[in-house]
């Protein structure tokens, strides 16, 4: 895997639409180091950054029961993360979807849920002074998944500047 730094600009942000600072590349992860935006003008600007993700994360869940057939409850039981078990587990004597003997029961239910990303704000009409600057990341990191992007828009045209170090890891 190939880590590389980066760091991406954007002098003069404009008032009339979102400008688009970085896309994380295909096959890449992103790590957000900091980010700092900077008010040129004489007067306070209003800044907003938004993460424009739209990911999908396909999560499976999986429920395994087995039993040695000895009539005694549950013999081995794997839970995976993001299963939840309602009600009593299956009668294997009495279940009509198991497979196996008198001695080695097994059942096996596996389930999948997709879960969508939403762009969000990171920052939304966030004031900053004539002449200041404002940190953000620090101590802290944001992870980007592919195709992620980030998104500055200010109240006051080409009075801000955008500056945003990244680790790429692909």
């Amino acid at each position: 895997m190939a880590n590389t730094f980066r760091v991406k600009t954007k002098a003069n942000v404009s008032n009339l639409d979102f400008n688009k600072i970085y896309t994380t590349p295909e096959s890449t992860t992103t790590v957000i180091l900091g980010m700092t935006l900077t008010n040129k003008s004489l007067n306070v600007v209003k800044v907003t950054v938004k993460l424009g993700s739209v990911t999908i994360d396909e999560i499976r869940d999986r429920f395994e029961y087995t039993n040695n057939g000895d009539g005694v409850g549950t013999d081995n039981l794997i839970l995976e993360p993001d299963t939840l078990l309602f009600g009593e587990l299956p009668n294997v004597n009495d279940a009509s979807d198991v497979t196996g003997s008198e001695t080695n029961d097994f059942l096996l239910m596996e389930t999948s849920k997709r879960e969508q990303n939403e762009p969000v704000s990171l920052l939304h009409d966030v004031p900053i002074p004539s002449g200041s600057s404002l940190e953000m990341f620090a101590g802290q990191k944001l992870n980007l998944q592919q195709r992620d992007t980030i998104l500055v828009k200010c109240d006051t045209g080409e009075s801000l500047d955008f500056a945003l170090s990244i680790l790429e890891i692909s």
